[in-house]
């Protein structure tokens, strides 16, 4: 693992997963860029507005680079994400009750970065894996 995939790997231990937000933003540019969920989010409170959907349904989060890309200030990983569904998740105008369920979802990322910080994220994700954890249903 290179120097930008195990910075990605710390944002998240000592941010998302740790309940830090703060600590997880300030990984990011004021006026960082992310694509994600098919939704281009400008600049850290837009991201934050979505990370704090994903915060109050989802406890216990973990995530796990398992393979990692670098290329001078670019890092390509596959994260799988784990947690428990604990919270209304409310995406796209839709609200699925908390379901108590626990998910693991494989999560990939591309991200640019500028002095230190990630400058700009592309979040790839399988919406319809995760609605299919969310119901029960066999994946």
């Amino acid at each position: 693992m290179g120097p930008l995939a195990r910075r990605v790997q710390e944002l998240f231990d000592s941010g998302f997963d740790a309940d830090d937000m703060r600590a997880y933003l300030d990984g990011f540019t004021v006026d960082c860029e992310v694509d994600a969920l098919g939704v281009r989010l400008e600049g850290r409170s837009q991201f934050e507005s979505l990370l704090k959907v994903f915060r109050a349904a989802f406890s216990d989060n973990k995530h796990t680079l398992v393979a990692s890309v670098e290329e001078g200030a670019c890092v390509a990983v596959e994260l799988v994400w784990t947690a428990t569904h604990t919270g209304p998740l409310t995406l796209g105008g839709q609200t699925i009750e908390a379901t108590g369920r626990s998910l693991e979802w494989t999560v990939c990322e591309w991200d640019w970065f500028a002095d230190g910080q990630i400058a700009r994220s592309h979040i790839y994700a399988d919406q319809a894996a995760l609605l299919t954890q969310l119901k029960g249903e066999a994946r």
